[in-house]
């Protein structure tokens, strides 16, 4: 009876080692690798797009863009707020004294390449349409911190419609992207 009782005392303590080793092994196995190769990161879609970034083209023009998730992880509303921009499009325009904030969209097509599409007007000095112009591309993200991309912008003089009419003009170009990084401000407050 005693022998029983100790055997039956040593198998419930050798079950309860195995399953505490168990869990120890699937904790493990669950643990998140501490450095990933920026290629594993992309090829998982770790870094992904929505965020703020600082981009610039090659035509001078400089702008912040927010990529914003969707309904679905792989796509979403685009904003673009321009920081310099020649609203005459290089003087085309002349009537145009400024570009209104870009809208649009973006969707993933691979791990790490995403196409885009955004609309916005130039308006004259009381806020009339002068034209209208819808930019499309296509872009690479080379690491989470920074992408290049490539653009058409198709412009439409008013009284044009970038949804339905096809447009007279057509520009292309190439241009860069840097991640805003989200850092505390390293400013001191003034002393009394």
């Amino acid at each position: 009876m005693r022998e029983n009782r100790f055997q039956r005392q040593a198998t419930k303590g050798v079950r309860v080692l195995a399953l505490i080793a168990c869990a120890f092994l699937m904790v493990a196995v669950n643990l998140p690798a501490t450095e990933r190769s920026q290629g594993e990161v992309l090829k998982r879609g770790m870094c992904g797009l929505p965020g703020s970034w600082a981009g610039e083209v090659d035509i001078g023009a400089r702008f912040f863009a927010q990529y914003s998730r969707g309904g679905w992880a792989g796509g979403g509303p685009l904003t673009i707020e321009w920081i310099v921009l020649d609203p005459t499009l290089f003087g085309n325009f002349p009537a145009a004294v400024r570009t209104t904030q870009s809208v649009g969209v973006w969707r993933m097509e691979t791990g790490n390449t995403y196409s885009y599409t955004w609309v916005a007007y130039g308006l004259d000095m009381n806020g009339t349409p002068v034209y209208a112009i819808k930019t499309s591309g296509m872009g690479t993200i080379r690491d989470c911190h920074s992408t290049d991309f490539d653009w058409v912008m198709e412009v439409f003089p008013a009284p044009l419609d970038p949804l339905h009419d096809e447009p007279p003009v057509c520009l292309a170009g190439t241009g860069t992207k840097e991640r805003i990084p989200i850092e505390l401000g390293i400013c001191e407050p003034p002393l009394p």
